[in-house]
């Protein structure tokens, strides 16, 4: 097996403090926890890439049509309401974007993948004890009871079907099957007491994935694992007492409302009202994300940003080869993550963020090579210290005592907390 390079580690260190459910936050809250978190990772990962004399990147056209999409990002932040909050977001997307830099052409061992699925197994088998322990005491089977500090039982559901694939990959490559198996179907369960649709959407495109790129093998574990979860399911519903669901599973849960509300009211679809700066008031809460990335592109970077990601997300998968059955995998969960984005907040979460950087970097042809100058170099620190002093201001400024949107944004509740200063 190959060595870990510092970056992947650095990947494990930032998923173990998000997942391991026995680690306490550095903060007041879990999400801006893992915010800081990932913050102190996006500018190490800049620090250590300067050390390399060359680079790879991907094919021009996705360079050039990254560059106009901050470019525009940055014109959107600047004639905002929110010009220096909605920097701080903009330059939060330059930082990801050189993160995903520094993952092109490495090559991933196996360990990598072990580690990472051993840490959400973690949190999985910690919430099933949790569940168990419910069921004997005759409490409810409710977000509090099954993670620690969530009351929404759905707050990890992206992370949770998006380590489905990762699984099956374990799967067919460790002795350790049992082991295997058993978080997956543990996994499988909760995400059916979370009760998502848009879950159950991402289970179901993942059967149909499978099946179209032909990984039988990788069907026919996720078939078995399905079926147990789905009959352990029904035993827990069979002993659960007072079971409590927010929304029932045909519920939109408001985003339809949300979502033509959005469209209806945005009257800034040109260069948008600034990244990071999305807001709507339904039924007199207001909120900070629309669990949409496309109605979010729209609002917050505009009609032309909107259409280069989506151009840029075509050239990623036009230049796709599914040579094997690692491409083909990585590929599936790219595509549930972008499904799932029209649906949920992944777009705004930390975690969610790394892994699409990873997925995006993994899939992408990247055969241009440069020289890493040293004027690159200085413009790339600089940048990152710029970067990580402006995000630690913003952090320092964090009140958790102060009325905020519901939903996070850069930090948790939408809150936006540099302008004004």
């Amino acid at each position: 097996m190959l060595p870990l390079k510092p970056t992947l580690i650095l990947i494990l260190g930032y998923f173990f403090y998000s997942l391991f459910p026995l680690l306490p936050s550095i903060s007041y809250n879990f999400h801006n926890g893992q915010r800081i978190a990932q913050i102190i990772l996006l500018t190490t990962s800049a620090i250590l890439l300067v050390n390399r004399s060359e680079l790879y990147l991907p094919i021009k056209k996705i360079l050039y049509c990254f560059l106009a999409f901050i470019t525009l990002s940055f014109t959107s932040s600047a004639i905002s309401n929110y010009p220096y909050s909605s920097m701080m977001n903009t330059m939060h997307y330059v930082m990801l974007a050189i993160f995903s830099i520094s993952l092109l052409n490495t090559k991933v061992s196996k360990k990598f993948y072990i580690a990472l699925f051993t840490i959400h197994s973690s949190l999985i088998f910690v919430c099933v004890l949790n569940i168990i322990f419910s069921l004997v005491e005759q409490q409810p089977i409710i977000g509090h009871n099954i993670i620690m500090k969530f009351d929404n039982i759905r707050h990890f559901n992206h992370i949770q079907v998006l380590s489905i694939p990762l699984g099956l990959y374990i799967l067919n490559t460790t002795k350790y099957k049992a082991i295997t198996v058993t978080s997956i179907t543990s996994n499988l369960v909760i995400l059916f007491i979370s009760n998502s649709l848009a879950a159950f959407v991402c289970l179901f495109l993942i059967f149909i994935l499978l099946l179209i790129l032909k990984l039988k093998e990788h069907l026919k574990n996720f078939t078995f694992t399905f079926v147990i979860s789905i009959f352990i399911f029904s035993l827990i519903k069979f002993f659960e007492v007072n079971y409590i669901s927010y929304d029932p599973i045909i519920s939109d849960s408001g985003r339809i409302e949300m979502w033509l509300n959005s469209i209806y009211q945005s009257k800034e679809f040109i260069l948008g009202i600034g990244p990071g700066n999305y807001s709507i008031v339904l039924q007199a809460t207001a909120l900070s994300h629309p669990h949409n990335f496309v109605i979010q592109l729209l609002n917050e970077n505009g009609i032309f940003a909107t259409l280069i990601a989506f151009y840029i997300i075509y050239l990623v998968f036009k230049k796709i080869e599914l040579t094997t059955d690692y491409k083909k995998l990585l590929v599936l969960t790219l595509l549930t993550s972008l499904i799932y984005s029209l649906f949920s907040g992944l777009f705004v979460m930390p975690l969610t963020q790394i892994i699409f950087c990873f997925l995006f970097s993994n899939v992408i042809k990247a055969n241009e090579k440069i020289t890493f100058s040293s004027f690159l170099k200085v413009i790339t620190i600089s940048f990152s210290l710029v970067y990580f002093v402006i995000s630690m201001i913003s952090a320092s400024k964090l009140d958790g005592d102060t009325p905020k949107m519901a939903g996070p944004s850069f930090w948790s509740a939408g809150e936006k907390n540099l302008d004004g200063l």
